[in-house]
């Protein structure tokens, strides 16, 4: 039986780690209430306010920190956390990090998942394998952070860049959520 030059013992080793370490790397998302799709429901907004402040550099991701306040939500919104009139900082990937806490109702916080867990997986294994992955790894769709009265919860979520509006998506679960509050972490 002919062996591939690449293939061996140690290249057979190596690629099953590097196949378990994508597995659980995957699964570390899907733990996380991983979907596909969001809910198609529209929402507003009221009576939001809370002072943010931003910056944004050619060569580092936009920096977002400070405090959303939002009296009620309805459905799912899109709710605007920074924006730039650069052409130069459109598309750019903006990431945020904080607390959340909800008077009433049940808050959702989407955050937006695009990942290749093989990839990410030959940086974390001694030997990558040069084969390729067996299955697809891939993920594309959302992760949810969910908030309920009477307890302050961490959230990190990637925000949707739309021209020059990087946005935070947010869904009152059971149609409507009162005394929202999130506090973004400096950077």
């Amino acid at each position: 039986m002919a062996t591939h030059p690449t293939w061996g013992n140690g290249s057979d080793a190596a690629h099953a780690q590097h196949v378990e370490q994508a597995r659980q790397l995957r699964q570390s998302y899907l733990d996380k209430g991983f979907i596909t799709g969001l809910p198609k429901r529209k929402g507003r907004a009221l009576h939001v306010g809370g002072e943010r402040r931003s910056s944004f550099a050619p060569s580092t991701p936009p920096r977002i920190s400070g405090e959303l306040r939002i009296g009620r939500l309805e459905g799912l919104v899109h709710l605007s956390l920074a924006r730039t009139r650069q052409v130069l900082y459109y598309g750019q990937v903006a990431r945020v990090s904080g607390t959340a806490t909800v008077d009433s109702g049940h808050l959702r916080i989407y955050s937006r998942v695009d990942v290749d867990p093989w990839t990410m997986a030959r940086v974390l294994v001694k030997n990558p394998s040069n084969q390729p992955p067996p299955e697809d790894f891939r993920l594309d769709g959302w992760t949810m952070t969910d908030v309920v009265p009477g307890q302050s919860s961490r959230f990190t979520a990637q925000l949707v860049s739309s021209g020059g509006d990087f946005l935070l998506l947010l869904e009152a679960i059971d149609g409507h959520a009162e005394g929202i509050r999130l506090v973004l972490d400096p950077p």
